[in-house]
């Protein structure tokens, strides 16, 4: 059994893709690098293209206030 088989592998994933601003180059870039020593870079890379949404709020200050 390989570890991207492994269904925590998945899921984990999945949640990743779903909360991914492809808008943020450099956290995508780095949650990329984060799952390649498990495997789940290419799955992370599909799963995006399917799933990934960018901000619609282009002066969206993610994870702060707005000024």
């Amino acid at each position: 059994m390989t570890r991207l088989a492994d269904p925590q592998l998945l899921e984990l994933v999945d949640a990743l893709v779903e909360a991914i601003d492809t808008n943020r180059l450099h956290e995508t870039q780095r949650v990329r690098s984060a799952l390649e020593p498990f495997g789940g870079t290419n799955l992370f890379d599909a799963e995006l293209r399917l799933n990934g949404c960018p901000s619609i709020d282009q002066d969206c200050i993610c994870g702060g206030d707005q000024l």
